[in-house]
């Protein structure tokens, strides 16, 4: 998921101009949507399948990475962005709570602590090397047009995100007897 911010923001700031702070601006609707998402998020995977709320995430992610993507272009404006933006949000927000929800949800009391450690230390490490990749891939495109290289780089997350889905539909539901936090 932090592969999409890097390349985005050297894309506002070189093809569109925009300062740093206005950048990191303009994508405040985006977290702000992705707070709100994650706090329903977690109140609803406690109701329904937390594998579905992450699946859905990861395919609204994935849609609003690609179409991102799609859409850039020199001329473009961030109103054009937005919508793409907010659907990346909304993707954001439900896969965080659901996939710690996942990580811990059958654990005795006694490993939970130890259990979301290693999930948010394994989510950070990930993070890391998804942005180290995909600065990698916009460097190597750098030669191009900068808004190639931003959709060249946003290929990446987009495309590495769809093991989010798999992953999903591969971890078994909680057993009905299993103790839940």
């Amino acid at each position: 998921m932090g592969g999409l911010f890097l390349p985005l923001m050297i894309y506002l700031q070189s093809d569109l101009g925009y300062s740093p702070l206005a950048a990191g601006a303009a994508t405040v609707p985006m977290f702000a949507l992705s707070s709100l998402c994650a706090r329903l998020a977690g109140k609803w995977s406690d109701i329904t399948s937390p594998r579905t709320l992450a699946a859905l995430g990861f395919a609204l992610l994935i849609a609003g990475t690609s179409s991102l993507a799609w859409l850039l272009h020199p001329d473009i404006s961030l109103g054009a962005l937005m919508p793409s933006l907010l659907v990346a949000g909304i993707g954001v927000g439900l896969v965080s709570a659901p996939l710690a929800g996942i990580a811990t949800r059958t654990l005795e009391p006694s490993l939970v602590g130890a259990a979301s450690g290693v999930f948010n230390t394994t989510r950070q490490l990930g993070g890391a090397l998804g942005s180290a990749a995909t600065g990698v891939l916009l460097q190597a495109h750098l030669g191009s047009t900068p808004t190639t290289a931003t959709q060249a780089a946003l290929a990446f997350p987009a495309a590495a995100l769809l093991v989010g889905p798999v992953c999903c539909a591969v971890v078994r539901p909680a057993a009905a007897t299993a103790q839940t936090i």
